[in-house]
């Protein structure tokens, strides 16, 4: 099972929450100084976010993952996921598909994330 179906399946394990109903009881979280759309948004990112960040806390726990900030190592994951959609007109021009790309993503992330032993034909 490779990462990213591995990463799938760690998503369906992970109970789905509202993040505002998570965050509740802090105010000043981001998503509650926006109303409307805007919070929507920001809302949305962090429950993202969030996936990402469970799906590296589970593999690091598993022994998969080396030791890593999980909450970092998801944000830098998912601002290169939106790298791809918020400029894709770069990466047309560069005549970078869609796989090219996500096939680079993962293996930057694998490199970075993976116990060292662990081959990825492991997960």
């Amino acid at each position: 099972m490779n990462l990213v179906n591995r990463s799938r399946h760690l998503k369906d394990d992970i109970t789905v929450f509202s993040p505002v109903g998570i965050i509740a009881d802090t105010p000043k979280q981001p998503e509650q100084q926006y109303n409307g759309d805007i919070g929507r948004k920001v809302a949305s990112e962090l429950f993202t976010e969030q996936v990402i960040v469970d799906i590296l806390r589970q593999s690091r726990d598993e022994g998969i993952f080396v030791p890593l900030d999980p909450q970092l190592t998801a944000g830098v994951i998912k601002a290169m996921l939106q790298d791809w959609y918020l400029k894709r007109w770069k990466y047309t021009k560069r005549k970078i598909s869609v796989d090219q790309y996500a096939r680079f993503v993962m293996d930057f992330v694998e490199a970075y994330c993976l116990s060292p032993g662990f081959a990825v034909s492991q997960a």
